[in-house]
């Protein structure tokens, strides 16, 4: 019994929902959500930044090398959900590119869609019909995995959330 914050964060969309279990009634209080935010936007923040250091212009790359930059950019993030280390490795324009990334590095890198998360967060308690007292927090979402995720929401609550395992 008691209110829970439920965030999916999902490929392409976050959805935010307080809801209220008491004797095995379950009743959504409230709910908000971004229909542009999503794991998406987390594989393309990891593909600029894999560009800007270095040195490589998106525009320039073939559409073959921007598909295995997103494939590489989205194989790091998923490794990143478990390791504190991933590494890319892009073949673009005739040479081999390279750069380890770690959790704290995506913190970084991600934090205006985290700003943007914890904005849709805030307007999900805006639209509680009542004045919720949230007693957990549940992630569900292939990307709601992700550690820095995980790290930066702890940071928000005081508290660990509670991961529900990638069904994927």
């Amino acid at each position: 019994d008691g209110c829970i914050m439920v965030i999916d964060f999902g490929g392409g969309t976050l959805d935010v929902s307080v809801v209220e279990c008491f004797e095995n009634i379950v009743e959504i209080i409230g709910i908000a959500g971004d229909n542009h935010l999503g794991g998406n936007d987390v594989d393309n923040e990891i593909a600029a930044f894999f560009c800007s250091q270095n040195g490589i212009s998106v525009e320039s790359l073939n559409p073959e090398e921007k598909a295995a930059l997103y494939r590489q950019a989205e194989k790091a993030k998923i490794s990143l959900s478990s390791a504190d280390t991933a590494k890319m490795a892009l073949a673009a324009c005739g040479r081999e590119y390279d750069l380890v990334l770690t959790n704290e590095k995506i913190g970084e890198i991600c934090g205006n869609l985290f700003a943007r998360i914890k904005k849709v967060i805030n307007q999900a308690v805006k639209n509680c019909s009542r004045r919720p007292l949230i007693k957990d927090v549940v992630l569900v979402g292939g990307s709601a995995q992700l550690k820095a995720l995980q790290d930066y929401l702890k940071g928000l609550f005081g508290r660990e959330a509670n991961v529900s395992p990638d069904p994927g």
